[in-house]
């Protein structure tokens, strides 16, 4: 462990971050510590906390995540514990959001028994993807032969940047993605404008096969501290850029999707709700702020999704689906959420305004209707009103989350 880090008490920690921790029955609990996260339309867990260490990580956006990726990784819940908590999410029972693993950590870091048993635990048809950027274990190669259709294995390979601390070698990264036999998607980043001529020629060497779905995923430094990417000097590429190697992609005989989502849909042969998003994106007239997979920015969604698989099919289920006033007001009751009116609708996005509510219930609503449904204003985290209208609804097991939350939260380590 980094000699400089220290464990800090809960009293401390609430002092000096006091807009990070919320109160629940008398207790401090930080939501962003929480090993099961609903948002952006998929549900997030993780088995343990500490990281690769990667100096750029978006997670970093979360106060003191930064502090925390400089930790080994240690395995903090069994696969029982994790089952048992999504078993009491509604997200996961009702609207059946897709599982990511390893979204704050690495999946090579977690034991493999433990993916295994928890892979177990899943219905055979409920979609799960794991996040890898570390070397594959002989066991955990072996473990993803054994996955079904309803898993994806989402790998992630860096063009070497002097301030990109990679933890992987390229050619190794790219074996550990090519001995994966199971379904699969590549993602090429973060990239930076120094980095695009690398990128090119790694999409034309032949080094990734044709038909492999893959993510241009640019470097992205919105709304991460500046102290904390201090030594991160390396520019993100142009929305042009990414066109550019896009088109690449798709000349080598690959499939280029905007985000992971998109292709864990796209192998299920099920619409994804990014094309809401895209399609909200359009509609506001507004620059995208994340991953894109269209050569342009604000020209619609066929320009933006025209080279994806699955486009026929997002258009298929969401061009003509409409929710009346009636429908979301229904659902929008088994949240105790009394005040909720539909601003606009469009192809796969509803935009609702509902006074205090959170991502997690608008990626619920998203869920259960079959649509992008996004809030005006809606909060990031449960503050202590919303974390106690969950416990009355059911919503998420809130009470059990303040004895896992500690081992997990990224502010328990301070600078000394």
């Amino acid at each position: 462990m980094n000699e400089s880090l220290k464990f800090a008490p809960i009293e401390q920690r609430v002092a000096k971050n006091p807009n990070s921790y919320i109160e629940i029955n008398g207790s401090p609990t930080n939501p962003d510590a929480w090993p099961v996260q609903i948002r952006n339309g998929v549900i997030s867990v993780d088995f343990g906390a500490g990281c690769l260490g990667c100096a750029w990580c978006i997670t970093k956006r979360q106060p003191g995540r930064a502090e925390m990726q400089d930790i080994p990784y240690k395995n903090n819940l069994l696969a029982s514990d994790l089952s048992g908590l999504l078993s009491e999410t509604r997200a996961y029972t009702e609207a059946k959001l897709p599982l990511r693993i390893g979204n704050n950590t690495d999946g090579t870091l977690i034991p493999v028994d433990q993916l295994k048993e928890f892979y177990g635990f899943l219905p055979h048809d409920y979609p799960v993807a794991l996040l890898t950027r570390g070397v594959h274990s002989a066991e955990l190669t072996e473990f993803l032969k054994t996955t079904g259709d309803n898993f994806v294995l989402c790998r992630s390979v860096t063009p070497p940047h002097p301030s990109l601390d990679y933890k992987v070698n390229l050619d190794k990264a790219l074996k550990s993605f090519n001995e994966a036999n199971c379904q699969k998607i590549l993602n090429i980043g973060p990239l930076a404008s120094s980095t695009v001529e690398d990128a090119r020629q790694l999409l034309q060497s032949g080094k990734i096969p044709q038909g492999t779905r893959v993510i241009i995923a640019p470097l992205n430094r919105r709304r991460i501290d500046d102290q904390v990417l201090a030594n991160v000097y390396a520019e993100p590429i142009s929305k042009e850029e990414m066109g550019e190697l896009e088109a690449v992609a798709v000349e080598a005989g690959m499939v280029v999707h905007r985000a992971n989502n998109c292709g864990i849909a796209d192998f299920n042969r099920m619409p994804s709700m990014e094309y809401g998003d895209i399609n909200g994106t359009v509609l506001y007239d507004r620059e995208f702020d994340s991953k894109t997979a269209g050569t342009s920015n604000n020209r619609g969604l066929e320009s933006i999704c025209g080279n994806c698989s699955n486009f026929d099919v997002c258009a298929g289920a969401y061009d003509s689906r409409q929710i009346s006033d009636d429908t979301m007001q229904q659902l929008i009751a088994t949240l105790d959420i009394n005040e909720a009116v539909i601003r606009h609708q469009g192809p796969g996005l509803v935009v609702i305004d509902a006074p205090g509510i959170t991502k997690a219930e608008t990626s619920y609503l998203s869920g259960v209707l079959g649509v992008r449904v996004s809030g005006i204003n809606s909060l990031a985290q449960p503050d202590s009103k919303a974390a106690q209208r969950w416990i009355r609804t059911g919503f998420y097991p809130v009470e059990k989350m303040l004895s896992v939350f500690e081992s997990f939260d990224p502010l328990r380590f301070q600078q000394a």
